[in-house]
């Protein structure tokens, strides 16, 4: 199955089948011995990353190809986020673990060979000793031989801190603050070879996460703006929480947690005053006195003392200067008071006063504004609004 998803990429990247014959025989032969022409080669525009994942696919051998569906699925993710593929940071970590212990077994036979030439030399044994020390060069040489013909010689790893210090450096130079912190926490749990990643992956990595990153606060900005004008508190409060929005979009978290609650409050509020009596201004009713006796959701029941017969009302059927009263008995902020004219605002049409009102909100306030003056924005009625509090 690994080997027919690297054929279809292979042809879904350039366009041709890796390997091509009107003899089912010979195509078996192609497919069992030959290697594909590097993608690469036939679109160079195709990203490096994604010609390694198809070749591993299609390896000849099994244990050569992905070992299975999820690692294969890791780098595919990986890849589309523009980072460092999975498996060779894994392959990476392991060619350090074997060449460790190349270095150790080499290490513990020269030591071996000092041991013995200096018992030979106080035995006496001058001529063997001799031997001993022409053979140290020899194996020197014969590693080093052999390193070289296996894998080239690798430079001198730089230390985490040099590495984290001109991370810092690179960082601060390409990004702002809030970001460049965030990659230089992401390298600092890196458990990979930092010494192996060149200078061109590590700026990739970095702009791709700050890339992707703007993308997703942007993206969640919007959608807890058009929650918010809809009047849909709740929902966008449990949207910043599950979104991440405490990293993406801090400065908003305390106004939207206070937001959330204020239909609860105005609830409260009512609850304390079932069974009372007051005098009420009502958008469909003018000033009427009324006894409050029942809730359902957001709307309160109540019949009129002067006049017979019962009425409902919504939060948005009472004057902004009593919903703005009441906030202030919950001991809502100022902020939120004024979040909540600019949105009694918008409810009601008035979308310049609502955008002027609502531009300062932290971290939506651009996003409000864009909202109300491109045109595009469409406000919900008032009684729609008033109901989906």
């Amino acid at each position: 199955d690994i080997y027919s998803i690297g054929v279809t990429l292979y042809q879904f990247c350039t366009g041709k089948l890796p390997f091509d014959s009107e003899d089912p025989h010979e195509l078996r032969r192609m497919h069992a011995l030959d290697k594909p022409v590097p993608p690469c080669r036939l679109e160079p525009a195709l990203r490096p990353d994604m010609e390694t994942i198809i070749l591993r696919c299609m390896e000849k051998k099994r244990e050569d190809r992905y070992a299975s569906v999820t690692d294969l699925a890791l780098d595919l993710e990986a890849y589309l986020k523009n980072r460092v593929l999975p498996s060779a940071l894994h392959r990476q970590t392991e060619y350090s673990r074997t060449e460790h212990a190349r270095t150790r077994n080499f290490a513990r036979r020269i030591r071996f060979f000092r041991r013995k030439t200096s018992v030979l030399l106080r035995r006496g044994g001058w001529a063997a000793a001799g031997l001993a020390l022409l053979l140290i060069p020899a194996a020197v040489l014969c590693f080093r031989m052999n390193r070289s013909t296996a894998e080239p010689v690798r430079q001198i790893p730089l230390s985490a801190e040099k590495i984290l210090s001109g991370l810092s450096r690179q960082a601060e130079f390409y990004m702002k603050k809030p970001d460049y912190d965030l990659i230089i926490e992401m390298y600092r749990n890196y458990q990979g070879p930092l010494e192996a990643e060149t200078r061109a992956d590590r700026l990739r990595i970095a702009e791709g996460y700050r890339l992707t990153r703007r993308q997703f606060a942007e993206g969640l900005r919007m959608e807890l703006a058009e929650l918010i004008l809809k009047g849909k508190y709740a929902e966008a409060w449990t949207l910043y929480q599950t979104r991440q929005g405490a990293s993406l979009c801090p400065g908003c978290g305390t106004w939207l947690r206070d937001l959330a609650q204020v239909p609860r409050g105005f609830r409260q509020y009512w609850q304390r005053h079932l069974g009372g009596n007051m005098d009420l201004t009502l958008k469909h009713y003018g000033k009427t006195a009324l006894k409050i006796i029942a809730l359902k959701g957001t709307e309160v029941y109540a019949v009129r003392l002067r006049q017979s017969g019962g009425i409902r009302f919504t939060l948005d059927d009472l004057p902004l200067s009593e919903q703005l009263r009441i906030m202030r008995l919950n001991r809502c902020s100022g902020e939120i008071l004024r979040i909540w004219d600019g949105l009694w605002q918008q409810r009601h049409g008035r979308r310049a006063p609502a955008a002027d009102l609502l531009k300062n909100v932290p971290e939506l306030g651009g996003t409000f504004e864009r909202l109300l003056t491109d045109g595009k924005w469409l406000p919900a009625s008032g009684r729609d609004s008033a109901r989906s509090q």
